[in-house]
């Protein structure tokens, strides 16, 4: 149950001793005037926004330490998660500063050589009619390995995606300020969507004095080779630490997170800007192109060319782990999971682990949202299901009656009811017979009228409730899926402009790490 423990965010007895263990590492392994020269140089060339400029100048003061997070660099930004962890890396870095932590700075690494196509290649958003919008990039032509640090930002059609954001989203009070964003910020950045990355993120944040690290940066590729000659020289035991700590995690009953081929080492080699995986093959390494090296042939060019290597998945923690002054790091759920099967790789690196925080999260309703929510009792949990299946819930737990069972009970009642006087009045007089039949037949074509008033209206309420919750529905789970993992920043900015991401930093501030909240928007 220890490793299970590890997910939830420590307590302040808990986060000093790690604080320590950390500052007494970095202390003893990074050369902090040299990272803060590096760094500051890499900013200013970057185009970086003065306050994280000023953040890297600060990292060669002795107290000085990051608050990181990270993710594969997404079209506008990726989805929602992206923009939380980092905004909440600002608020704790900002946070455990003003606790007398020392000088806590917020960073964020761009994986820029990671090369999941399907991360980068299109934006997803909401249309008036809360339908998803999907724009796509085409990346067909380039190969399938390239990373996104060498895939040109000129593959995106520019005046094509503002077309786009503009035809879906232009009814919206900001649409301009959407426009605006993506246009400057385009032509601001460097030749690659990576960049592109950057610099829609320093835009929208740009008093946060946040990093940018990008794994590309000739600093970090030296500084990460002690890390990258340990993997070479003893290749297999990666794969067997990952996979015994999978699981050790399945018996606490988590799920494995990693299964890391046996046959495969913790690092690729880099040509043209493609990442080419390497294979352990007796008796030495093998690519997928078939070129093959010794331990010896690698370990050289290590040496000589630390650009030619990166960290694979497993590894990449430990490189920033190993280099940078972090002392925390926030992990959605899988990669918190993740990062327990790590543990064996960085105690053979004598890397101490900083500490891992859990991610908040957030799902937004509009107004009109709430309201429906409101009225109709359900919750956000119970759009899992379909909107027909939450018609029926709600109908149901209103106590609404089936109106044909109601009124064929009725009919059935006069008929008994009707026969008995028809009898009575065949004995009295059978003269009457007639009128009460005309009487029996009037009324139960009044039954008949109510009964279809009752459907048409039942019906009206079902449509007009179907078309309620299928629309809340479209906007917390589009697509099927959590709002956050799915859809991009673009709606929220068209509708409620530039200061939404104040208040967002605002409103993620208050929350626990690892809670998710539900906004009601404005």
């Amino acid at each position: 149950m220890r490793l299970a423990a590890n997910l939830r965010f420590p307590s302040i007895r808990e986060i000093e001793p790690a604080l320590k263990t950390r500052r007494d590492y970095f202390s003893a392994h990074i050369h902090r005037e040299t990272l803060s020269r590096e760094l500051t140089e890499d900013h200013q060339r970057r185009g970086a926004p003065p306050e994280s400029i000023r953040s890297a100048q600060k990292l060669a003061e002795s107290d000085t330490c990051l608050v990181i997070t990270g993710q594969q660099p997404g079209l506008l930004l990726g989805p929602l998660y992206t923009l939380f962890k980092c905004i909440q890396a600002v608020n704790l870095a900002h946070e455990w500063t003003r606790q007398g932590y020392g000088t806590v700075l917020p960073a964020f690494w761009n994986a820029s050589e990671d090369h999941d196509r399907a991360e980068i290649d299109h934006a997803i958003w909401l249309d008036r009619d809360r339908q998803p919008v999907r724009y796509q990039v085409g990346l067909e032509n380039l190969p399938q390995n390239l990373c996104v640090s060498a895939i040109p930002k000129a593959k995106v059609d520019l005046p094509g995606l503002i077309a786009r954001v503009k035809q879906t989203v232009g009814h919206e009070p900001h649409c301009n300020f959407i426009s605006s964003w993506i246009e400057e910020s385009f032509s601001r950045s460097g030749d690659s969507l990576a960049d592109w990355f950057d610099h829609l993120l320093w835009s929208l944040l740009p008093q946060s004095g946040l990093l940018i690290i990008r794994p590309e940066w000739a600093w970090l590729r030296s500084a990460a080779q002690p890390v990258l000659m340990r993997e070479i020289e003893n290749p297999t035991l990666a794969a067997d630490e990952v996979n015994r700590a999978g699981k050790a995690l399945i018996q606490v009953g988590l799920a494995q997170q990693i299964h890391k081929p046996e046959t495969r080492a913790s690092f690729f080699l880099l040509r043209n800007g493609c990442r080419e995986a390497v294979h352990l093959e007796e008796p030495g390494f093998r690519t997928e192109e078939g070129e093959r090296f010794t331990k010896e042939d690698l370990l050289r060019r290590l040496e000589k060319h630390p650009g030619d290597f990166s960290g694979n998945a497993i590894l990449r923690p430990l490189i920033q782990d190993a280099c940078l002054p972090t002392v925390a790091t926030i992990l959605g759920p899988g990669e918190a999971l993740y990062h327990l099967q790590l543990g064996g790789l960085y105690a053979r690196h004598h890397i101490p682990r900083p500490i891992l925080v859990p991610r908040a999260g957030a799902t937004f309703l509009e107004q009109r949202d709430k309201r429906i929510l409101e009225k109709t009792g359900l919750s956000l949990a119970d759009f899992s299901q379909e909107p027909k299946a939450l018609v029926r819930m709600v109908i149901g737990r209103a106590g609404v009656e089936d109106s044909r069972d109601s009124c064929e009970h009725l009919k059935n009642e006069i008929e008994k009811t009707y026969q008995r006087l028809k009898d009575i009045a065949d004995s009295i007089d059978p003269t009457v017979t007639p009128a009460v039949e005309k009487q029996r037949y009037q009324i139960l074509q009044t039954v008949e009228k109510t009964e279809n008033l009752l459907i048409r209206k039942k019906a009206d309420r079902e449509e007009i409730l179907h078309r309620q919750i299928d629309s809340v529905g479209r906007a917390v789970r589009p697509l099927g899926q959590p709002q956050e993992r799915v859809l991009y920043i673009v709606q929220f900015l068209a509708r409620h402009g530039p200061d939404w991401v104040q208040d967002l930093g605002n409103a993620l501030d208050s929350l626990q790490p690892g809670s998710h909240a539900i906004f009601v928007l404005s």
